[in-house]
């Protein structure tokens, strides 16, 4: 029943022209189409790549606009010491600032944290923790990328 409930008023919503903005990665705004340049500490680092494989995906990427990437870090602390496995909490930040030449910024600078759990086994392959602590924080980078992409698209009236 509450199935039926949910469809139901899902179809009402649609039907009236309803819609929730900035979930849908491939629609960009006009006014950042092909606009945006990053400018990051590492241009060649992993970080980079991620923000770069976004931009292009969303047919952000050019010129006109920088992206300031101004902290872009993670974090590692220790939960627990005393079980077979180890756990972690990790913590990524970006900090983000959109800006036309040296004017000040038109967006921003704001601030992101994006938490997740990453828990090790009592393995004795550093290689094999390595590439799931990598794996685990590209997911969490790839999350904060997306809602920096989103508040900006959001906020894309502010451009000239």
């Amino acid at each position: 029943m509450r199935r039926i409930l949910a469809l139901a008023l899902t179809l009402m919503l649609a039907s009236c022209g309803y819609h929730l903005v900035g979930l849908d990665a491939g629609s960009s705004d006009p006014r950042l189409v092909q606009r945006l340049a990053l400018d990051i500490q590492d241009p060649f680092g992993r970080q980079a790549r991620l923000i770069n494989e976004a931009l292009e995906l969303r047919d952000l990427a050019g010129q006109g606009l920088t992206l300031e990437i101004l902290e872009f870090k993670l974090e590692r602390r220790t939960l627990s010491e005393l079980s077979d496995r180890d756990e972690f909490e990790l913590r990524a930040s970006l900090t983000y600032g959109v800006r036309q030449g040296d004017d000040p910024y038109l967006i921003g600078p704001d601030t992101l944290n994006r938490d997740g759990l990453l828990t090790l086994l009592d393995s004795n392959s550093d290689s094999l923790d390595g590439d799931l602590e990598r794996l685990r924080s590209d997911e969490l980078f790839r999350d904060l990328i997306e809602q920096m992409l989103n508040r900006i698209n959001a906020a894309a009236d502010q451009l000239p």
